[in-house]
């Protein structure tokens, strides 16, 4: 357990943590909850992470922060499954919003990608949840030059 009432249980190397680990956050913090690998005292490799709030990312971790891919589960119901570059969705990915409304397409820095055709939202109201996790997104069902819907798929998704 550190000074500021972390908690820590898992393999070290050189004093830091390396290799299979539970972090268990104090503090603001208070709570969280991170399982899996850690190299040279950082999140990286594979692992899940639990906020408080009920938010859930699970999948790759780089330099203590989520890229590659990987699955983040809102408290709200939302649900992002995707590629992720320094703690934001980045690249391909969908998000399905807990009333069901979906997109799937391009994502950069956290937002929907300018000019990205995706499956968009039936109703012009879908917002992902307010948060540092998940920036609101609204995305309107009109064509337009910035986003289009792509042809309805053979099968489902």
């Amino acid at each position: 357990q550190h000074a500021n009432g972390d908690c820590y249980k898992g393999q070290f190397e050189g004093n830091l943590r390396h290799g299979f680990g539970i972090y268990t956050a104090a503090g603001a913090s208070a709570g969280d909850q991170y399982t899996g690998n850690w190299v040279e005292d950082q999140k990286q490799g594979f692992g899940k992470y639990v906020w408080v709030d009920g938010d859930v990312y699970e999948g790759d971790w780089e330099r203590d922060m989520r890229n590659a891919e990987g699955v983040c589960t809102y408290s709200n119901g939302d649900k992002y499954s995707g590629e992720w570059k320094d703690d934001m969705r980045h690249g391909w990915g969908r998000l399905v919003w807990n009333d069901g409304n979906t997109y799937e397409g391009g994502w950069k820095n956290d937002n929907i990608s300018p000019g990205s055709r995706g499956i968009t939202p039936k109703t012009s109201q879908a917002n992902s949840q307010t948060n540092s996790r998940a920036p609101s997104q609204s995305v309107s069902t009109a064509p337009s030059p910035r986003l289009e819907p792509l042809p309805a798929p053979n099968g489902p998704l």
